[in-house]
């Protein structure tokens, strides 16, 4: 189980605003991006101080004209191969399998996924990688998300009262890489 002290090891809370962090700041800790916006640059800081924290080396960028610089909010190739950006090792693993099984055209960039801390993707699989891992997890997670909806009614192929009748495609389908996801209202052919 995930500590609270992961997401606000300060203690402080939420802030009422995004920061201006000011540009000697940013160029100390490798964040300093003249395009990025003052949340991009306040998010980029936050990765590199986490990552820093953890004793992790920080990574590079390439720049459109070839330069290549440090990267306070990347991982170095080691650290993301080791998966240094999941807050478990459970996660890594979750992580490790997917791509291994990953559809052929699957939008998943490994490089970005594994070296780049301010990744949507990264923070999907830190997000919902426990709840794959454990459905009683997520069952309650999503109950006090959804109240009302009952958990199931679209993963077992029947369509209970008050459920949508959507339905998981057969075992043949799937291995068939038909089209249609897990939670697709079409059905195949066999």
């Amino acid at each position: 189980m995930l500590h609270p002290s992961l997401f606000d090891p300060t203690g402080l809370g939420s802030l009422p605003r995004v920061p201006l962090v000011p540009p000697d700041i940013l160029r100390r800790h490798h964040c300093l991006r003249t395009t990025d916006d003052p949340f991009t640059a306040a998010a980029r800081l936050l990765q590199s101080l986490w990552r820093t924290d953890r004793n992790l080396p920080p990574g590079t960028h390439t720049s459109p004209d070839g330069k290549r610089r440090l990267l306070g909010s990347r991982l170095s190739p080691a650290a993301g191969r080791a998966g240094a950006g999941f807050l478990t090792p459970e996660i890594w693993a979750l992580v490790r399998r997917e791509l291994v099984y990953r559809e052929i055209g699957a939008v998943i960039d490994p490089d970005r996924l594994c070296l780049n801390l301010l990744s949507s993707q990264q923070l999907t699989f830190n997000l919902f990688g426990p709840l794959k891992r454990n459905l009683a997890l997520a069952t309650g997670v999503f109950r006090r998300l959804l109240p009302g909806v009952e958990p199931g009614c679209a993963l077992n192929g029947t369509t209970p009262r008050g459920c949508s009748a959507v339905r998981k495609p057969s075992e043949r389908c799937l291995s068939e890489r038909s089209p249609a996801p897990a939670s697709s209202t079409r059905t195949c052919a066999h």
